[in-house]
């Protein structure tokens, strides 16, 4: 279920960009793009979860709620746009609308502090399963590289969530990298 409001949500997101229509949830297409790529990771999670792995229910639920909670919302706005179109609003009914269009902006903001959030929960997940993953892959008296002084990176992280959205986000974020040095010469 969680994977299917994900990709609902998904799909309303995408429309909005492709047709422009950002201006009538009062939000940039900016915001938008940003808020589908972090659903657009949350719906590689989905993927990779049930495929490989056991997974936390109450996450999953989380990621639905908060899913359909967005969906809802796009939706709403959506209508209340259309309606305000379609009536021909006085000065004071267009007062009434832009406060309507202040709630609608807050709460925009806080369904993306909640996927935000739902994300880095799925990020610690992952840190967690992989830090498990090594103490069993490796002998007790090796020592991980990651342990010694000498070969730290400091912000892969950020790097590599980067690069990957680069390489699979969607067709207007993707990018071909080439990669120079790999292999034998």
């Amino acid at each position: 279920m969680a994977y299917a409001a994900v990709v609902l949500l998904m799909q309303s997101l995408e429309q909005i960009l492709q047709s422009d229509h950002s201006h009538l949830l009062h939000v940039s297409k900016d915001q938008i793009g940003s808020l589908l790529d972090e659903v657009n990771f949350l719906k590689l999670f989905l993927q990779e979860d049930s495929d490989e792995r056991e997974h936390d229910l109450q996450l999953e639920i989380q990621i639905r709620d908060a899913a359909l909670k967005a969906a809802d919302f796009i939706d709403s706005r959506l209508y209340i746009s259309q309606a305000r179109r379609a009536a021909a609003c006085s000065p004071e009914e267009s007062i009434g609308w832009k406060q309507i269009s202040l709630i609608a902006h807050r709460s925009f903001s806080q369904i993306v502090k909640e996927i935000k959030s739902i994300k880095s929960e799925v990020v610690q997940l992952f840190e967690k399963k992989s830090i498990s993953d090594r103490k069993f892959i490796m002998p007790s008296d090796f020592t991980p590289i990651a342990e010694e002084d000498s070969n730290k990176l400091v912000g892969l992280d950020d790097d590599i969530v980067k690069l990957m959205n680069q390489l699979s986000g969607f067709p207007l974020h993707r990018l071909v990298i080439p990669i120079v040095g790999w292999g034998n010469w």
